[in-house]
């Protein structure tokens, strides 16, 4: 839903939210580091690295048309993707990916 609707993400939220407040900053980063239940961003930063997870074209995709709106976000996303390996997925018990590499809860479609 968030890159077929990106441009309406990034468009003011009407009354009673503040003025100028995007659902991209209530959804990702307020500009705050305390954020409501409804945010997405802590997920995004999650240890278990979600974003590297998906399917890279569209996590890709998703960097892509977060660019125009929020490009420090992008630019972190992008980071974490590219700084992945799978080796870094040992914090499951064992040794044992836990399903994580085939199946993850997160699809920014």
């Amino acid at each position: 839903i968030i890159c077929f609707h990106a441009d309406s993400f990034a468009q003011p939220m009407e009354p009673p939210s503040p003025p100028g407040t995007t659902p991209f900053q209530v959804l990702l980063y307020s500009g705050g580091r305390e954020v409501g239940a409804e945010a997405f961003g802590p997920v995004l930063e999650s240890p278990v690295n979600p974003i590297a997870r998906i399917n890279r074209q569209v996590a890709e995709q998703f960097c892509h048309c977060l660019r125009p709106h929020l490009p420090q976000v992008a630019l972190a996303l992008e980071q974490r993707i590219s700084e992945f390996t799978h080796q870094q997925a040992h914090f499951c018990q064992g040794e044992e990916l836990a399903g994580l590499d085939i199946f993850f809860p997160f699809d920014p479609y």
